[in-house]
């Protein structure tokens, strides 16, 4: 991996289309983490393989604590890496803190 591309949520979408390559990148893996700990808010980490090049790209799209916890679906402008279902595309912990997807 070459590090994160950190980007806010309502940029999430944009980025992970822009990202897939016309569906070259597959969406791979995608997670939330709560960050509130560290002094931040929340984060939706995705990770999209690029197999010419053998890596991984991260995005990760913050939402702010106080903030709308929701956020475009990926599922259907992304393809996803084979063995990776859309209802499994994110964790649930991501479900618990209340961020939902739209779409």
């Amino acid at each position: 991996m070459d590090g994160i591309t950190e980007i806010k949520a309502a940029e999430l979408r944009t980025a992970a289309v822009r990202l897939s390559a016309g569906g070259r990148h597959p969406l791979a893996a995608m997670f939330g983490r709560d960050e509130t700990r560290d002094g931040a808010g929340y984060a939706i980490y995705c990770l999209f393989e690029i197999p010419e090049e053998r890596r991984m790209a991260v995005l990760k799209a913050t939402f702010p604590a106080d903030g709308e916890l929701s956020y475009e679906s990926l599922t259907r402008c992304c393809r996803l890496r084979p063995g990776m279902s859309a209802r499994s595309g994110i964790c649930s912990a991501l479900c618990r803190s209340g961020i939902r997807t739209r779409g």
